[in-house]
């Protein structure tokens, strides 16, 4: 995997879990939230 895959590979990632937050989130679920939101900065 050469750097461009790389870099894609965990971009679409975070965007994964950046939804992933917002769902959490609209269903007032705020710990898991803010949890999944902590890993999407992270990544």
């Amino acid at each position: 995997m050469n750097k461009e895959e790389l870099i894609k590979y965990w971009l679409d990632a975070s965007n994964i879990d950046f939804k992933a937050m917002e769902n959490l989130f609209k269903s007032n679920d705020y710990v898991w939230s803010l949890f999944i939101g902590q890993h999407t900065l992270i990544k």
